[in-house]
């Protein structure tokens, strides 16, 4: 709801569905773009022939970057696979990119098991509140199922060419901002994120 959109400057924060990570209003927030998947794949060094789907999780230390931060989402309650993790909601936690591959060398899981993030969103003191005074941003509470029950969609064939818009509707008629998604759609943001 900002008079000016995310087209020319940052596309990929255009209608995104961001989890946040970890917040502390006085040091750093960290979240991850829930809906931006991609057709890439990270090669994996410790088993041999295994791919990893990747998603495109923010701008800092993202696909770009010589040290990319990669975050591995998961749902496992293997007490191995929850001992290297960090609860993030109900049923969903998150661990490395190190040691969801030593994992699934260990054979307590897959890389099926796993959404892996390359890069995530931050900000800096306070800067997030005041996105949201602005409106920049809607935020919701959300319940590990609908995310989960997503991100499986996401996974079995979301095209990465929509951008990641298609969720983001889905998710803003959830939270009864059907008018506001309806408006916008196919804008010249919606076209820019989609050339991104």
């Amino acid at each position: 709801e900002q008079d000016y959109g995310f087209g020319l400057r940052q596309q990929y924060f255009h209608k995104t569905a961001i989890l946040v990570l970890d917040h502390d209003e006085t040091q750093f927030t960290k979240g991850i773009i829930l809906n931006r998947p991609s057709d890439l794949y990270f090669e994996d060094d410790v088993n041999d022939g295994v791919q990893w789907r990747v998603w495109f999780g923010g701008d800092v230390q993202g696909l770009n970057s010589p040290n990319p931060d990669i975050i591995c989402l998961h749902t496992l309650k293997d007490p191995k696979v929850v001992e290297a993790s960090v609860t993030v909601m109900n049923d969903l936690q998150w661990t490395s990119f190190d040691n969801a591959k030593r994992l699934v060398k260990d054979g307590v899981a897959t890389p099926d098991d796993f959404w892996v993030f390359s890069g995530y969103a931050g900000w800096g003191p306070q800067q997030l509140m005041g996105e949201l005074d602005r409106k920049s941003w809607y935020m919701v509470a959300a319940d590990s199922q609908t995310l989960l029950k997503e991100l499986a969609r996401q996974s079995a064939g979301c095209d990465p060419r929509d951008g990641g818009l298609e969720t983001w509707t889905l998710l803003m008629n959830m939270i009864g901002r059907s008018e506001t998604a309806e408006e916008s759609s196919g804008d010249f943001d919606d076209l820019v994120l989609k050339e991104w």
